[in-house]
């Protein structure tokens, strides 16, 4: 089976905050495709790590693509789909903030602060 998940590090933003997103795999895959960031500035990333280890004879492997985004104004965003290959089928990430929001849209709130006066 393969999973191919992404995890966000915030469910909301405030202003000046950063967002890390992974998109991660359990098979080795190429041909990645990163969702259009629109609304963010990539200010990181894509930085790609590996994790294959062996035990008791059972493979455990994971492929992770980190992005570092900063929003560009306020408001409530959709982080689209990524894609990759992975054992001759293309997958497809999950909407990111689905854990978020039960029976709800997949969004990333961004959170304005109010200047004291």
């Amino acid at each position: 089976m393969i999973n191919f998940d992404v995890k966000l590090s915030k469910s909301s933003l405030s202003v000046n905050e950063k967002l890390s997103v992974e998109f991660s795999i359990n098979k080795d895959g190429n041909n990645f495709s990163s969702p259009d960031f629109k609304n963010f500035k990539v200010v990181g990333g894509p930085n790609q790590s590996v994790k294959n280890s062996w035990i008791n004879g059972v493979r455990s492997y994971n492929k992770t693509y980190t992005y570092i985004l900063s929003p560009i104004k306020g408001g409530t965003y959709n982080i689209g789909q990524a894609k990759i290959e992975a054992l001759c089928i293309e997958c497809h990430s999950d909407e990111p903030m689905h854990n978020f929001m039960k029976n709800g849209p997949a969004y990333l709130e961004f959170l304005k602060i109010k200047k004291d006066m």
